[in-house]
C-alpha cells in the first residue's frame, strides 16, 4: 500500500497524544473516586472542625471527649422519648430514672447526664419544646441525601449519599416556615457555632430536597447544657436566651 501522507500520520500522532492523556486523567479520577467511600455522615465535617478547635486549644483527646459524646447521645435519647403530652416534672422523673438504669454500669456518664438534666428541669428549652408540640413534624427523623457538590459541580464527598438524623422539625406558627434544629450538650457556646455550620447546611438541604420546599428551612442549635437557642438565619448568627 502506498506511504501515509505526513500530514495524516502526523494526525493521528497527535490524537493519540491526546487519547493518552484523557485515558490518564481518566485513571486519575477513577482511583480518586474508588478511594471515597460509598456513604458519608452529615456530621462529618463539623466533625473535623470540631476536633481541630479542640486540638487548637490542647483539648485532651481520650476520656473527656469519650465521656462528652456518650453523655450527648443519652441526653439526646432523653429528649428524642420524652412525652410531651405528659406533666412535665413526672415525664422528667421517667426518663431520668430510664437514664439511671441504662447507665447503671457507668456512674460518670449517669452524673454527668443528670448534670444536664437537672439544668433542662430549671431551664426553658423543656417548656420551649412543648409549646411547640403542635407544630411538630418530626423528632429524630433519619434521612439519606445525595452528595453535595463541589465549586465545579461535581459532587464531593461519599460517591453514593449522605445520612444522617434531624432531632427536630418543626413550622414555625407564626410564618410557617419550616425550622430544622439540632440539640447539642457542648458547655461552650459562640466557640462552637461555627464548627456546626457544615452540619446545619447538609440537614437544611436534605430537608428542602426531601419534602421539595421552595427555600431552606431555618436552622437552630439547642444548646441544651446552656439553656440557649442560636438561630441561623441565611449568613447572620443569632446567640440568645430563648
Amino acid at each position: 500500500p502506498p506511504a501515509a501522507a505526513p500530514t495524516a500520520a502526523r494526525d493521528r500522532g497527535e490524537r493519540a497524544r491526546r487519547d493518552a492523556v484523557l485515558l490518564t486523567n481518566a485513571g486519575a479520577d477513577a482511583r480518586e473516586r474508588m478511594a471515597r467511600p460509598l456513604r458519608g455522615a452529615a456530621s462529618q465535617e463539623a466533625h473535623e472542625r470540631l476536633e481541630a478547635l479542640l486540638d487548637s486549644a490542647g483539648s485532651a483527646r481520650s476520656g473527656g471527649r469519650d465521656l462528652a459524646m456518650r453523655v450527648g447521645s443519652e441526653i439526646h435519647r432523653v429528649v428524642e422519648d420524652l412525652d410531651l403530652m405528659a406533666d412535665p416534672a413526672a415525664a422528667l422523673d421517667d426518663q431520668r430514672a430510664r437514664l439511671r438504669r441504662r447507665l447503671a454500669d457507668a456512674p460518670d456518664v449517669a452524673a454527668a447526664a443528670e448534670e444536664v438534666l437537672d439544668v433542662l428541669a430549671a431551664g426553658e428549652l423543656l417548656p420551649r419544646l412543648r409549646a411547640l408540640r403542635g407544630s411538630i413534624v418530626a423528632r429524630e427523623l433519619p434521612f439519606l441525601a445525595a452528595p453535595r457538590p463541589g465549586a465545579d459541580g461535581a459532587s464531593v464527598g461519599p460517591v453514593g449519599c449522605v445520612e444522617g438524623v434531624l432531632d427536630l422539625v418543626y413550622r414555625d406558627a407564626d410564618t410557617g416556615e419550616w425550622v430544622v434544629a439540632d440539640y447539642k450538650t457542648d458547655v461552650l457556646v459562640e466557640e462552637r457555632v461555627d464548627a456546626y455550620l457544615p452540619q446545619l447546611a447538609v440537614y437544611a438541604r436534605a430537608l428542602r430536597d426531601g419534602l421539595g420546599l421552595d427555600a431552606l428551612p431555618r436552622c437552630e442549635l439547642w444548646f441544651l447544657r446552656a439553656d440557649r437557642v442560636v438561630t441561623l438565619d441565611g449568613d447572620a448568627v443569632h446567640s440568645a436566651a430563648p
